[in-house]
């Protein structure tokens, strides 16, 4: 179940109708108003887990986003903002009103065992941990503490920073990426998570005209307010939707070095849908590994993707 499925199901439709001062009946499962598109006495029918909903008079139908489109009118994105943060307020509701909250299902994907977040200042516990963040990484503390990176002192994610993927709010899975590359498994993600459904960062940058496109975590924590990550080198069909939704315009692709297949087949599949610039990366390098000022020059000057794109790369290759 995506989290904006669970926001919907979170939403009091009853409560929001009243707020507009509309005359709601209901049964367990289902509400009934008059439609406000055509007037029509009890015909606009809504369905109050799915919030699926029809009017059988004007055939008008759709699901909660498109209610709160049509009946508020406003896009999609304020909709979308509108059924969190009613959803959040209802959840704090419930949870004031439970004596206990099990943490580990509090969440659709729960926090590794033994999370701790990296806070400031240092502490000889986490002092490793601030290290690799701040020097081997480079980002600026205030990154760190806002994405809210963290590390495991014990257990199986010892010696791993933890970096959350955030959507909305909610915890939907997270990457623990070893402070060595000599291990067998440089990141670790939850059993069951579902990390090609979600761009990292995305819902910070929703609305945004134009997005930088990168592989990994630490890619895009070197550029915040830009940057959204897709997982890996290939965009999967749901990511692409979101880019859609999100109300992107132009997406700038910056896959590391070694992903130039990649990165063209990315670029002309996203060239469907929107303007694309690809970034040429330098021999063996990656965003995550580029100081700030290179990188950013590297994107200000990304070149406009085309077909011939495809051709050049394949000339150079052979040569």
């Amino acid at each position: 179940m995506s989290v904006l499925t669970q926001n919907i199901h979170r939403f009091d439709i009853v409560a929001f109708l009243r707020s507009k001062h509309e005359t709601v009946e209901e049964t367990s499962t289902e509400v009934y108003i008059d439609c406000p598109f055509c007037g029509g006495k009890k015909k606009l029918y809504c369905n109050k887990l799915t919030k699926k909903w029809i009017c059988f008079k004007c055939s008008e139908r759709g699901d909660l986003v498109d209610f709160i489109e049509k009946y508020s009118g406003v896009d999609s994105i304020a909709a979308i903002k509108l059924i969190v943060q009613n959803a959040g307020r209802r959840r704090r509701l419930l949870l004031e009103e439970s004596d206990e909250v099990d943490t580990a299902t509090e969440h659709m994907i729960g926090w590794p065992t033994h999370y701790k977040p990296l806070t400031y200042p240092r502490v000889k516990e986490n002092r490793r941990y601030w290290k690799y963040v701040t020097q081997t990484r480079g980002l600026p503390y205030s990154t760190v503490l806002d994405y809210k990176l963290g590390y495991c002192p014990i257990g199986k994610y010892r010696n791993r920073i933890i970096v959350p993927v955030m959507w909305f709010g909610e915890l939907v899975s997270w990457v623990a990426r070893s402070l060595s590359d000599d291990v067998e498994r440089t990141k670790l993600t939850p059993y069951g998570n579902k990390q090609s459904d979600y761009l990292l960062n995305l819902d910070r940058l929703w609305g945004q005209d134009e997005v930088v496109l990168v592989e990994g975590p630490f890619d895009m924590l070197k550029l915040p307010h830009q940057a959204v990550a897709s997982f890996g080198k290939r965009l999967s069909h749901r990511q692409l939707t979101l880019l859609r939704r999100a109300g992107v315009r132009r997406v700038v692709v910056g896959y590391d070095n070694d992903a130039m297949a990649e990165t063209l087949a990315t670029a002309k599949r996203l060239s469907e849908h929107f303007e694309v610039a690809v970034v040429e990366m330098p021999d063996g390098e990656d965003p995550g590994s580029l100081p700030d000022a290179v990188l950013k020059d590297l994107i200000n000057h990304a070149a406009p993707y085309d077909p011939y794109f495809h051709l050049r790369f394949k000339l150079e290759a052979a040569f």
